[in-house]
């Protein structure tokens, strides 16, 4: 058997410095792509499962509150239970155009383990009107009369950090002063289901 010449294993070597930096920024670079992927995903599953309820409720008094526990269910899914990724969820009014209106109830995720306990700050809870205080779309405002029907909107705000470093892409800090700058944005909006019995005049 013929053994390799020194030149032959120095070329090797050669060849193994160039080749191994690409193929690994390509498997870091797949890594990356494919856990974003996976996390707006999710947190988009999750926005359209909560704007789906929010059809489906309509008017009634724990809507938002059911809003807000389908896209928790979900966002759980996410490491951490999601707390370090979702930051906030809207709820709003939008106007004829498709725009969002001023109507809008704005809520912080803040996950607790504790199933007694309401992860949402502040607590959409119907049984306590005093905590729809200040809201500027309460739940009793929204139309749900065949012909007259209220289109619901709902976002998540949420962080995202990257893994390696190894790419000049920067990580997507999520606050509530620079949330319309800085966070990943996913939202749905949908036509309320109207009520038979809430039939309008129109």
């Amino acid at each position: 058997m013929r053994r390799p010449k020194d030149s032959e294993r120095g070329a090797t070597l050669v060849e193994m410095a160039i080749v191994l930096p690409v193929f690994l920024a390509m498997l870091f670079g797949i890594i990356e792509m494919g856990v974003a992927f996976y996390t707006r995903t999710l947190v988009d599953d999750a926005v359209q499962a909560g704007g789906r309820i929010g059809a489906a409720v309509g008017n009634g008094v724990d809507v938002d509150l059911n809003i807000l526990e389908t896209i928790g269910t979900e966002i759980q899914k996410l490491p951490n239970n999601g707390i370090d990724t979702v930051k906030f969820v809207e709820v709003y009014r939008l106007n004829a155009n498709g725009t969002p209106s001023a109507e809008l109830n704005l809520y912080t995720y803040s996950y607790t383990a504790d199933p007694t306990q309401c992860d949402w700050n502040p607590c959409p809870q119907g049984s306590s009107p005093v905590n729809y205080t200040g809201w500027t779309w309460q739940p009793n405002e929204r139309s749900v009369e065949v012909g007259n029907l209220d289109t619901i909107g709902v976002k998540i705000y949420f962080s995202y950090s990257w893994i390696t470093g190894m790419f000049p892409m920067a990580d997507k800090p999520c606050t509530l002063a620079l949330k319309n700058s800085t966070c990943w944005v996913e939202d749905t909006s949908q036509r309320l289901e109207p009520l038979q019995f809430a039939v309008g005049s129109g």
